[in-house]
């Protein structure tokens, strides 16, 4: 968890090159969000193909229980993300107010 009150004690520069450093992981993010989210998506399609359930609904549950282990990753990384971004507007109105 950030502590967004420490930023008023820093400086313009630190701010600066934290405002940075958010950016760029954000971007690794992005990146990483993307290629997590194809591995759901086919996880998704080997289990909904091996499934041996003959609904379509069933095959579809099995599916998501075969892509849980990504898709909570991936939950992970898109909270993350928000995190970021949110970090990245205080350290902007730091940046614009100061």
């Amino acid at each position: 968890m950030v502590e967004f009150r420490a930023y008023l004690e820093q400086s313009n520069e630190k701010l600066t090159l934290r405002f940075l450093d958010v950016a760029a992981e954000l971007a690794g993010l992005a990146e990483e969000i993307a290629m997590v989210h194809a591995d759901e998506r086919q996880e998704k399609v080997r289990g909904f193909h091996r499934s041996e359930e003959h609904t379509v609904s069933a095959r579809e549950r099995d599916a998501d229980a075969q892509a849980l282990n990504a898709t909570i990753t991936l939950f992970q990384l898109r909270g993350r993300a928000e995190a970021l971004r949110e970090e990245k507007e205080v350290l902007r109105f730091l940046l614009d107010a100061g």
